[in-house]
């Protein structure tokens, strides 16, 4: 008996050791891994750090402006387009139309103002037959178009041309409207406003009010 209480001791200060060696070798690795990913993350702040810097040099040596017609630009990194977010084209601005050579389709082109406008303003241009839709087709994030002050008395879609998916609001503001204009008849899924103020507005259909409602 006194002799397996003598091994018994010597065994069990034997695990023990190795359970704190076990503990200490667990300690270390731990230890050693929040050291690297602590490491990794400093690594990965000054990395950002530099591209926010080299960001701000280039727009310092490189800057880019837009023509005066855009009211809101946008500057994506490295960028050096102009990248438009609200456009306002007034045909009554002279100045401002000869850079376009007096041409609404060349003043819409995506080639001057980016693909990323989300809201246009068209102010007392010619359009009595309305706009031509295939000429928003190249901003698929256009959320507002405003036509105000125009001669409008009707606007049919075109065969070709369709809304932009995006399209939240379409609001004529001072033309000469007698009716809802057919282009309206079948507006996209995304329009949720459609704004008609100062038209000489004869009647609404029942049936287009009937179709808004539901929609």
């Amino acid at each position: 008996m006194k002799l397996a209480q003598s091994l018994k001791v010597p065994m069990l200060r034997h695990s023990i050791e190795l359970s704190l060696c076990t503990v200490q070798e667990v300690k270390r690795s731990l230890e050693f891994e929040r050291k690297r990913l602590l490491k990794a993350f400093l690594l990965y702040q000054l990395l950002i750090g530099l591209l926010m810097l080299a960001a701000a040099i280039d727009t310092l040596i490189v800057p880019t402006h837009c023509p005066s017609s855009c009211k809101l630009e946008t500057r994506p990194l490295f960028s050096h387009t102009c990248t438009c977010a609200y456009l306002a084209v007034n045909c009554a601005d002279a100045e401002a139309l000869a850079a376009f050579h007096g041409d609404l389709a060349h003043a819409l082109a995506p080639s001057i103002w980016g693909d990323a406008l989300f809201y246009l303003q068209i102010s007392q241009c010619s359009l009595p037959t309305g706009l031509d839709l295939q000429l928003l087709a190249p901003y698929p994030n256009l959320n507002v178009l405003s036509i105000e002050f125009s001669n409008m008395t009707s606007w049919d879609a075109s065969p070709n041309g369709t809304w932009p998916p995006s399209l939240f609001a379409v609001n004529l503001r001072y033309g000469n409207l007698s009716s809802i204009p057919s282009v309206l008849q079948t507006p996209p899924p995304t329009l949720q406003t459609i704004g008609l103020l100062g038209h000489p507005l004869q009647s609404i259909s029942p049936d287009y009010e009937a179709d808004v409602a539901a929609d």
